[in-house]
């Protein structure tokens, strides 16, 4: 049974959702200003970020909001998922 069982599935999926996104933001946004004040190009910094942000949101999502442990059918999710990052 879990600790948050009183709690309904799909809020707690949302609290998880937003926890990832809040996380991922900060990565996009303090790794910019990091990279920035390192004197590296903005647009460099910008795109460098991006990706980081979008692969550590693909995996935390897939591992933290929707609780998938295994890795099959990775490959279409992360198309989909990279597809709509861009």
């Amino acid at each position: 049974m879990s600790t948050f069982s009183f709690i309904n599935p799909k809020l707690l999926r949302l609290i998880r959702y937003l926890i990832i996104a809040v996380l991922a933001y900060f990565i996009d946004m303090g790794g910019y200003i990091f990279l920035i004040k390192l004197n590296l190009e903005p647009l460099v910094a910008n795109i460098l970020v991006k990706v980081l942000a979008a692969i550590f949101g693909f995996f935390a999502h897939r591992r933290f909001t929707y609780l998938i442990t295994d890795n099959k059918n990775i490959r279409p999710h992360a198309i989909r998922y990279f597809s709509l990052a861009l």
